[in-house]
């Protein structure tokens, strides 16, 4: 069975804006990520959520620092 890696973006009230693509892997995932957090961040996401099938495997804040 094939995993699906999905990066959920949320709102700075945690709520659910609008899911990204599916990716085949972790690091296709996380390498979309790096280039797109930026508009992610200006479209509203303040986080992110990288989840494994049904498994959330980390949160991650899209604020710069």
């Amino acid at each position: 069975m094939t995993e699906t890696w999905l990066w959920v973006p949320h709102d700075r009230d945690g709520g659910t804006i609008d899911a990204a693509s599916s990716f085949s892997s972790q690091a296709e995932a996380e390498a979309w990520l790096g280039d797109h957090w930026r508009s992610l961040a200006e479209s509203g996401a303040a986080s992110v959520t990288l989840m494994r099938d049904e498994t959330v495997i980390y949160d991650m804040s899209l604020a710069e620092e």
